[in-house]
């Protein structure tokens, strides 16, 4: 996959994934990235690589954590990572200035990470998380 530098969409919906390849990191042209119903663990570093992606949905997997990497993702206008395992989002969420809609709905998210205040989120889901008060 890491060959397809022109490829700009790339959905792997219920494919049974078990992870995606750091290879993935070479698709520098790549602006939408759909990964739902999966059992993707993690993603690789090389994702943050993806400098060109808007749109990255991860719903639906087995996701027990996001590398910091993320955020070199300036372009990233919506993450969905609905229905995970995720018990934390990293920081470095806060740099992605371009992101307007997060969904972490369905995770095991106590705390949010104080960077999201740098953003200009237009929606955020979170419900169905462990949240705890500030």
């Amino acid at each position: 996959i890491g060959k397809l530098n022109r490829l700009t969409i790339f959905k792997m919906d219920q494919n049974r994934l078990s992870e995606l390849n750091s290879n993935i990191g070479c698709c520098s042209s790549l602006q939408e990235l759909v990964l739902t119903e999966n059992y993707i663990g993690s993603l690789p570093p090389e994702v943050g690589n993806l400098v060109n992606l808007t749109n990255l949905n991860i719903d639906r997997n087995r996701l027990e954590s996001i590398p910091p990497d993320v955020g070199n993702l300036v372009q990233l206008g919506v993450f969905s990572l609905r229905e995970n395992l995720l018990t934390s989002i990293p920081m470095e969420i806060g740099t992605c200035t371009e992101l307007h809609v997060l969904d972490v709905s369905g995770n095991r998210l106590q705390y949010l990470p104080f960077t999201l205040t740098n953003l200009n989120l237009k929606a955020l889901w979170l419900a169905e998380n462990q949240a705890k008060p500030c």
